[in-house]
């Protein structure tokens, strides 16, 4: 896979931005006597996700407006849908406020506070895990929507090997997610007396897996500029 210049740019960019941020956030929380410390939210972590998020986004509307420009001056039966990067721009979007405002928690606490209110009921396990299986619909929603728009994306196929990193580092992440919010799992598998370290520890490992989902995702979106930018060149070789 060769990959252009703009794409080694962001997935290096990304890597350093995450190993630094982990490097920092670990060794400035073993200082404090706690390593997971600065891995919980509205720590500085969160911004750095956020920056991700928003960047991906930006860069998505970029390739809207490059999109929309070829397909209005070029006469071409495979032109594809562009209206895909208006909504991968709005999606990755809301996700950059979701991380920074935590929306997902906010909708689970409102949800339990509602039937606790209404019904009385004060949830299990499963409904527990509420926020988790939010974060999990919007993976599958964004699995969805490319999928539907296959016109669009089967144009941007070389950028394809990222997209899969990407989603299975966030599947691995949403699964330990979903895996150290309650107790009951670790508990099956650890001992007592070491379940609280051991959910501390793959909560460090969960956020640090998200980081690098993001540098694939960055690094698929530098991808796709890449490709819309040769697009360009090759169709005004023949005007």
């Amino acid at each position: 896979m060769r990959r252009s210049k703009i794409t080694i740019s962001l997935l290096l960019f990304s890597l350093s931005l995450n190993f630094t941020a982990i490097t920092y956030a670990i060794y400035r929380g073993i200082n404090r006597g706690d390593f997971g410390r600065y891995y919980k939210e509205g720590y500085f972590l969160t911004n750095v996700s956020t920056f991700h998020l928003l960047m991906i986004s930006f860069l998505c509307l970029y390739i809207y407006s490059l999109r929309r420009k070829y397909f209005k001056t070029h006469d071409i039966k495979n032109k594809g849908n562009p209206i895909i990067w208006l909504i991968l721009f709005l999606g990755f979007f809301f996700l950059g406020l979701d991380e920074q405002f935590m929306i997902h928690e906010h909708i689970d606490i409102f949800i339990h506070n509602l039937m606790e209110s209404i019904f009385n009921y004060q949830g299990n396990t499963i409904t527990q895990r509420l926020d988790d299986i939010i974060v999990l619909s919007y993976c599958i929603l964004g699995i969805f929507i490319i999928s539907k728009y296959q016109e669009e994306i089967i144009l941007f196929k070389k950028a394809k090997p990222y997209v899969l990193l990407a989603f299975i580092l966030t599947l691995a992440m949403i699964s330990i997610d979903i895996a150290t919010s309650q107790n009951d799992l670790f508990s099956i598998i650890f001992p007592k007396e070491k379940i609280q370290y051991m959910i501390k520890l793959f909560g460090v490992i969960e956020d640090s897996i998200k980081l690098f989902a993001l540098t694939f995702f960055s690094a698929s979106i530098g991808k796709c500029i890449s490709i819309t930018n040769k697009q360009k060149v090759s169709q005004s070789q023949y005007l």
